[in-house]
């Protein structure tokens, strides 16, 4: 991680448990933390958000009143 709470593609993906593919995949959908280009080979993302983010998904899914429920979940 660096000083200023920022982390590169690779120690989000870590951070969150899953493929560096998966994690730029979830960046291209609206809602998730963007990106901070730092220059054309250097793209950060912040700490901060990502927790944020991941904590927000994780309420969603234990929410009893969410749409789109998998079938037979909790029977």
């Amino acid at each position: 991680m660096k000083a200023d709470g920022c982390v590169r593609a690779r120690e989000g993906a870590e951070f969150l448990g899953v493929g560096e593919s998966t994690f730029w995949n979830w960046a291209k959908r609206e809602g998730f933390p963007k990106p901070i280009r730092m220059c054309e080979r250097l793209t950060l993302f912040a700490l901060e958000e990502l927790r944020a983010w991941a904590l927000a998904q994780r309420e969603a899914a234990n929410d009893p009143g969410r749409v789109g429920r998998k079938a037979g979940r909790n029977a």
